[in-house]
């Protein structure tokens, strides 16, 4: 992904920044894994997401796919903190913290240009 010296956290997206600090903290981080996770999902969120809508609609739609047909979020029970951070095993089991959950939901929503925070 990049120098983390380089990289201009109040640029990007959330997720990017939590990828390259991933690297860093962890020699096993999926960062591929992780791209290609986030990749499908916007795939599938295009393919159900119709641009002619207007934004609140679609943002609508993004919600429901996210926490409904895609079954994000938060973890319950017993967990490991580490589980619901590491953006890797966030994807895989569909349960994370807030700001995991945040953002991948920021990211998708970025790359549809959904106005989800300001």
């Amino acid at each position: 992904m990049g120098s983390l010296a380089d990289f201009e956290f109040n640029k990007a997206p959330l997720c990017d920044g939590m990828v390259l600090i991933s690297e860093q903290v962890r020699d096993d981080f999926p960062s591929r894994f992780v791209e290609e996770e986030l990749q499908q999902l916007l795939r599938l969120a295009q393919e159900e997401i119709a641009p002619s809508w207007d934004q609140e609609r679609q943002i609508e739609r993004l919600l429901e796919l996210f926490y409904d047909e895609w079954g994000f979020g938060a973890s319950q029970g017993v967990y490991r903190l580490s589980d619901a951070l590491w953006l890797d095993k966030v994807l895989v089991n569909r349960q994370g913290s807030a700001v995991s959950l945040g953002a991948i939901l920021l990211w998708i929503a970025q790359r549809l240009a959904l106005p989800v925070c300001r």
